[in-house]
């Protein structure tokens, strides 16, 4: 991703311990997602930016 991608989502979406859109994409697609299936198929569409929930849920 670009240095501004990364900037936005440094000052807007990283929690503690995060440092890459992989990082917000598997804590969202933990928290969203009911069975481990869910929470990978959450998170590969998420990754490969398929779907991209809005911003109060990343």
């Amino acid at each position: 991703m670009s240095d501004i991608v990364n900037e936005v989502l440094a000052t807007r979406y990283f929690r503690e311990g995060e440092s890459s859109w992989e990082d917000v994409c598997r804590r969202v697609a933990d928290y969203v997602g009911n069975t481990d299936d869910e929470r990978e198929i959450y998170y590969d569409m998420m990754v490969n930016k398929e779907f991209v929930p809005n911003s109060p849920t990343l």
